[in-house]
C-alpha cells in the first residue's frame, strides 16, 4: 500500500499511522487474496515470490496499524480505534457498547489520532 497523498478539508496531510488504519480491513482483505493466489502460483516462480514480498508488507503494515492502537495509554482510546478501524465498525455502532454520546466519541476519537501524531517519527 502506497503512503496517501490527498490533504483533507481542513488543510492537514493524513499521517502515515492515520492512512494505515483507515485502509487495516482492505490489507486484511488483499492478504487473504494474495494467499490465495500464492497457494495457486508455483513455490519458485517469480510471480510466488512477488506474491509473498507483497503479504510481508501488508502483514507489516497491519502489524504497525495494531501496535499504534496498543501504544494508546487509555483502554477506552485503544477500545474505540479498535472497533472504528480493525473491526470496521460505524460512529453508531460504536456509541451503544461504550455508552458515547456521537459527540463525546468523534472528541475521543480526534484525541487518540493526535495522540499517536505525537508518538510518529517525522518523516
Amino acid at each position: 500500500m502506497e503512503p496517501c497523498h490527498t490533504v483533507p478539508p481542513e488543510g492537514q496531510a493524513i499521517s502515515e499511522i492515520k492512512t494505515l488504519l483507515m485502509h487495516y480491513r482492505d490489507t486484511q482483505a488483499e492478504i487473504l487474496g494474495l494467499e490465495a493466489s500464492l497457494a495457486l502460483q508455483a513455490p519458485d516462480s517469480p510471480a510466488a515470490l512477488l506474491s509473498r514480498r507483497r503479504i510481508l508488507k501488508a502483514r507489516l503494515d497491519c502489524l504497525k496499524a495494531e501496535k499504534a492502537i496498543a501504544s494508546l495509554p487509555s483502554p477506552r482510546l485503544r477500545r474505540i480505534l479498535s472497533l472504528r478501524y480493525l473491526e470496521g465498525l460505524s460512529w453508531r455502532e460504536i456509541t451503544d457498547p461504550l455508552a458515547l454520546s456521537e459527540s463525546s466519541l468523534y472528541q475521543l476519537h480526534r484525541k487518540a489520532l493526535a495522540m499517536l501524531e505525537q508518538q510518529s517519527p517525522a518523516p
